[in-house]
């Protein structure tokens, strides 16, 4: 009877511990959203860790009350950070950081309550800047650039409330423009513009509401104008 009692402090103990302190993530279970020790009928709280195959550490993370809280890190197989996020009472909240595998950065950004808020970027492997772009409440909202990996501009404009809002230029990797447009509402609206690498001019025409409406002219590489269409409404009338 003793060794019975014995037995069942020790488990009770160790479920206790198990609650406050490191868990393997292969030891827990998931319960109507919530993160739980296997052994336990009480929600998580404490740094849950998991492993690669050979040992070496994958990712770690904090939880309070079964959710995701404060900070969380994972890890590439060669040891070096790869993502580094700060939770609150189960989503992302705060600065979000990703690396390459050299520890080059590749992704920064923020947010609030689960929702990206405010600048976000991300980078080459050779540390150069990919996209850079701004969201409001999880939304794409204001200027948003491309760039190729040597540095050059591949396309800017706008957008407001996730929409095309605006001037829109596309360039060519040798940093020629190969087309604009303006967009209302997320629909072209406004002259349209498209060119040759060798920055003459291929076709210009106009958009109304996202539909080609007027004359529109086609050229060849040389400049000159090879045909010509008229659109209303976004159909060929001649």
């Amino acid at each position: 009877m003793n060794k019975l009692l014995t037995i069942l402090c020790l488990v009770l103990l160790s479920v206790h511990s198990y609650s406050q302190d490191v868990i393997p993530r292969d030891q827990t279970v998931k319960r109507n959203d919530l993160v739980y020790y296997q052994l336990s009928s009480e929600p998580l709280t404490g740094t849950v860790v998991s492993f690669f195959d050979n040992g070496q550490l994958w990712g770690r993370g904090n939880y309070k009350d079964g959710k995701q809280d404060g900070l969380v890190e994972w890890f590439h197989r060669n040891g070096q950070l790869f993502r580094r996020v700060n939770y609150k009472d189960g989503k992302e909240d705060g600065p979000f950081k990703e690396f390459h595998e050299d520890g080059q950065l590749r992704w920064r950004r923020n947010y609030i309550d689960g929702k990206r808020d405010g600048l976000s970027e991300s980078f080459y492997d050779n540390g150069q800047l990919n996209t850079r772009g701004n969201y409001v409440n999880g939304v794409q909202d204001g200027p948003v650039e491309l760039f190729y990996e040597n540095g050059q501009l591949e396309f800017r404009g706008n957008k407001i409330d996730g929409e095309y809002d605006g001037l829109w230029e596309w360039f060519y990797e040798n940093g020629q423009l190969e087309e604009r447009g303006n967009y209302i509402d997320g629909e072209l609206d406004g002259l349209w513009e498209e060119f040759y690498q060798n920055g003459k001019l291929w076709e210009r025409g106009n958009y109304i509401d996202g539909e080609l409406d007027g004359l529109w002219e086609y050229f060849d590489k040389y400049g000159n104008l090879t045909e010509t269409e008229t659109y209303r409404n976004g159909e060929l009338v001649e």
